[in-house]
């Protein structure tokens, strides 16, 4: 916790499907913001999550909404993330860098590969030592403090390599992203290579997970069981008459296990066994970081960062984590 006399940061944590923001001492919001569809309406969208926060002296940034395909290419993202965080009205504003430090405005739009894609590195710093597994509904990241010595810090292609970013998560991923059939009444069936379900689906199904707050579904009617039982359905081109719950949930916990028959593999890969070491799990996805773990005969201590700071501030740790390292800042 910070000194009564010292500046009060709020953190932002910009990505391309929501916009969250926390402060060190339990606050934590968020909103879905489809930014690949609205990006002119981004520093209106920052300036309203910033009414609603606590009272604060100035904001600390990361991003990984630079990859939104709105913008041409990832500098042009972040050149817009960061006037667009100016506009908002943030009295002082810092942006996170790979290597760790905080940079001004005109530092991060002169230097983007710095500041581009720079989330997961804020949040594996402020749980370091630990190890980490942050996932979301979009990605899934597995971090060892190894990864944050490399030079140059590894960007997205070089951390989807080596296994430490996976591109799916517990909330947008359509499911055709996961698997490749469904079980159904016996027998095996191909899924339809479409959008008609998400792993948000998967998981109401199986009763894990909050992500309806911020996860559109694939055909825009309730995140409610009757409606993603439907949209399982669809992923093997049935009515819901000819699909039951129990059929839901079957397909849904396939899902689910081959999710985390995945990531357990990368943390294999990346943390190895555990034995003798913590890993810190969080995100909307902390239950399957926990699957995974088991799945793949994790040796090692499990924290949660929402049992330490609350669930709302894990599903928002990135932000978290810009505001708790400015606020160590000397």
């Amino acid at each position: 916790m910070p000194d009564a006399g010292r500046q009060k940061w709020i953190g932002l944590d910009i990505g391309g499907a929501a916009i969250k923001a926390a402060t060190t001492d339990g606050f934590a919001a968020r909103v879905p913001f489809a930014l690949w569809q609205q990006p002119n309406d981004l520093a209106d969208a920052v300036r309203s999550l910033l009414a609603d926060c606590p009272p604060h002296d100035a904001v600390a940034a990361a991003m990984t909404g630079e990859l939104a395909d709105c913008f041409e290419t990832k500098q042009r993202g972040v050149s817009h993330i960061v006037a667009a965080v100016l506009e908002a009205g943030a009295a002082e504003a810092r942006f996170f860098t790979l290597e760790g430090s905080f940079v001004s405005a005109a530092e991060a739009t002169g230097d983007w590969r710095r500041v581009a894609a720079g989330n997961w590195a804020a949040l594996a710093r402020a749980v370091a030592p630990s190890l980490l597994i942050d996932i979301g509904s979009t990605t899934t990241d597995i971090i060892a403090p190894a990864t944050l010595e490399r030079t140059p810090p590894p960007d997205d292609t070089d951390r989807l390599m080596h296994g430490e970013l996976l591109y799916f998560g517990v909330g947008r991923t359509p499911l055709c992203a996961v698997v490749s059939a469904l079980p159904y009444r016996g027998r095996a069936c191909p899924v339809a290579a479409e959008l008609f379900a998400t792993t948000g689906d998967a998981a109401m199904l199986v009763g894990e997970g909050d992500t309806s707050t911020e996860s559109p579904t694939a055909d825009g009617r309730p995140a409610d069981l009757a409606f993603a039982s439907a949209r399982m359905a669809r992923m093997l081109c049935l009515d819901p008459t000819d699909f039951d719950h129990e059929d839901a949930v079957t397909a849904a916990e396939h899902v689910i296990g081959e999710l985390a028959r995945r990531v357990g593999s990368d943390v294999r890969r990346v943390l190895g066994d555990g034995r003798g070491q913590t890993v810190t799990v969080s995100g909307d996805g902390e239950w399957l970081a926990r699957r995974a773990l088991a799945a793949c005969g994790w040796c090692g201590e499990v924290a949660s960062l929402g049992d330490r700071l609350g669930p709302e501030v894990s599903r928002c740790a990135p932000a978290w984590a810009v505001a708790e390292l400015a606020e160590r800042l000397p």
